[in-house]
């Protein structure tokens, strides 16, 4: 489920309504390759 819904979550901007997006704090953060596998260092 975490794979599923992390790039969702990455491209959410928090709102005032919802303030768990992670587009302003967390979208430089995390490195997804094109089949959507977290990359690391």
């Amino acid at each position: 489920e975490f794979q599923r819904f992390l790039p969702w979550f990455l491209q959410d901007r928090p709102t005032l309504q919802c303030a768990k997006g992670g587009l302003g704090a967390y979208d430089t953060a995390v490195s997804m390759d094109s089949n959507g596998t977290i990359l690391g260092e």
